[in-house]
């Protein structure tokens, strides 16, 4: 799956999903933060976010390392969507207008590059991220 690094603007976090703590994380262990996206709409953008965590073993009488062994702990689900660049003066702007101190609501999102799904594996992952998608827009939707 192929992406640009960033999507050109301001980007914030919407949600997170569930965080599922498959495995602790003990005192010096080395942690790996990886993210993979798997999901985009017209304007949001869904990131797999997963630790991983390198557990090295030491022989205690030579202190030479004996193994490594790689758990994965905690992973979840953000979602992102991409906002206009704001200046220090459009802020400012922005709050003075009686409009928009009144109503309180965000600026609208931008447009979201879209994955390029490259494997049977990405289409896969497309397609469980965007039944996460729809179940967040119906629950956001009965919220409402």
């Amino acid at each position: 799956m192929r992406e640009k690094p960033d999507c050109g603007t301001n980007a914030v976090t919407v949600s997170v999903d569930s965080v599922d703590l498959v495995a602790p994380v003990v005192l010096g262990d080395v942690l790996r933060v990886q993210a993979r996206p798997t999901h985009t709409s017209s304007k949001s953008l869904e990131l797999q976010v997963s630790v991983l965590a390198e557990r090295f073993t030491t022989d205690s009488s030579t202190a030479q390392l004996k193994g490594q062994e790689i758990v994965t702990t905690p992973h979840a689900y953000f979602t992102f969507v991409s906002l206009p660049l704001m200046t220090r003066n459009s802020r400012e702007e922005d709050s003075s207008s009686p409009a928009s101190a009144k109503s309180g609501t965000p600026p609208s999102s931008l447009p979201m590059r879209q994955l390029v799904l490259e494997t049977e594996y990405d289409k896969a992952q497309f397609e469980l991220g965007k039944k996460r998608y729809e179940n967040r827009q119906a629950t956001r939707r009965q919220s409402n």
